[in-house]
């Protein structure tokens, strides 16, 4: 570990579609962002419905093109 000390303004618990759509909107919009989840040993490969309001606030934050080619109707 290192003894350098960061501050942040705010902390996101959680790496699911929501904590990181949070982490995402918080940082772009300036407040600086810590995300804190687990890493995965493996694949996770779980679905997750998106209603049209969650992909209108992907498509706000500039990361659904990212997203959209991985998803199905």
């Amino acid at each position: 570990m290192s003894d350098v000390s960061i501050a942040y303004d705010v902390v996101v618990v959680g790496g699911g579609p929501a904590g990181l759509a949070s982490a995402i909107a918080l940082a772009q919009a300036g407040a600086r962002t810590a995300l804190v989840a687990r890493r995965a040993p493996y694949a996770d490969n779980r679905t997750t419905a998106l209603l049209d309001g969650s992909i209108d606030f992907l498509q706000t934050l500039q990361v659904w093109p990212r997203c959209k080619d991985n998803a199905a109707a």
